[in-house]
């Protein structure tokens, strides 16, 4: 049997409760100005997530407080039941927080009958790297996030087959098909159950800021969506980001892919953005095509995880 970790004296742990957020973020940040150089994370981000209806605050997440100044010194969640988000702030490591958060995430996965816990952290992360490997974490994906920057114009139109066209999104016609044919690619290399529209939803359509520009997609001869590129541009960050590209399989082949990111870029740049950037992984076989499109590896990450002694 594991040996019991105990939260250190002077600190207290909780659900997380939505006025919280703006908190976690700054706490969030704070972790990713000092362990990847640069931050990266917006409130939206966790506003979306949390705004998920499979998404229980009271059962997925934790918040770390120190008792002497009630500050927010760690936090943790899961999603998928197997993945998890954590991290200590950086003034307050040290002191075995990142011990008992981590116990936190292992027991929350096993008592949702998970076989496996992991957690995706980048690789100039050393506090956390540490912590993973002294506890037997082991490797599972590599993941990138890759950046592209114009001087002038994107070179490249989107050049697509005869028949296949770009338009805008119309929200409240395309959802479904968009999900439907996003979740249907993800699930092909993600180990997961199928996504539910209403938890996508929140996280693209719904989230804060959406507009249809930011959801380019591409439609076969007979009118079908077979392609989607999400795009987030916020006001609080320099770069472009492409949050989810995906083709239906049985279109791939075509260059919809590559059509689909010169779309992106062209989009990005008209609207004043000379930097755009994704993250993608190991599984998805997709590193090349970005490469070939211009794109160079800017951080890299790795997704480690421990498999449960009482599990296959």
């Amino acid at each position: 049997m594991d040996t019991p970790v105990t939260l250190p004296d002077g600190f207290t742990a909780r659900p997380c409760v939505g006025s919280d957020v703006r908190a976690v973020f700054e706490m969030v940040a704070a972790c990713e100005a000092v362990d990847a150089g640069e931050v990266g994370i917006e409130l939206d981000d966790i506003d979306s997530e949390w705004a998920k209806p499979s998404f229980d605050l009271a059962t997925d997440t934790v918040a770390v407080f120190d008792d002497a100044t009630e500050s927010l010194v760690a936090q943790g969640e899961i999603t998928y039941g197997t993945r998890a988000d954590a991290c200590v702030h950086p003034d307050w490591r040290g002191r075995g927080i990142g011990t008992w958060l981590l116990r936190w995430t292992e027991d929350h996965a096993r008592a949702q009958g998970a076989s496996r816990i992991g957690q995706t952290v980048v690789d100039t992360a050393a506090d956390a790297v540490d912590l993973f490997e002294r506890h037997s974490y082991t490797w599972l994906w590599t993941s990138w996030i890759l950046q592209i920057r114009f001087t002038d114009a994107p070179p490249n139109a989107p050049k697509l087959p005869d028949g296949y066209t770009i338009r805008d999104f119309v929200q409240g016609a395309d959802d479904r098909a968009v999900h439907a044919v996003i979740d249907t690619a993800f699930l092909e290399w993600a180990e997961r159950d199928p996504e539910p529209f209403e938890d996508w939803e929140a996280k693209t359509v719904a989230r804060a800021g959406f507009e249809p520009w930011l959801l380019p997609l591409v439609t076969a001869p007979d009118g079908a969506i077979v392609g989607v590129v999400f795009l987030i541009d916020s006001q609080d960050q320099a770069d472009g980001w492409v949050q989810q590209l995906a083709v239906a399989k049985e279109h791939r082949g075509r260059g919809l892919g590559r059509a689909l990111l010169d779309e992106a870029f062209n989009r990005f740049y008209a609207r004043g953005r000379r930097v755009c950037e994704l993250n993608t992984d190991s599984r998805t076989g997709a590193l090349g095509l970005y490469e070939h499109v211009g794109m160079s590896v800017k951080s890299s990450y790795t997704h480690r995880a421990l498999q449960f002694a009482d599990t296959d």
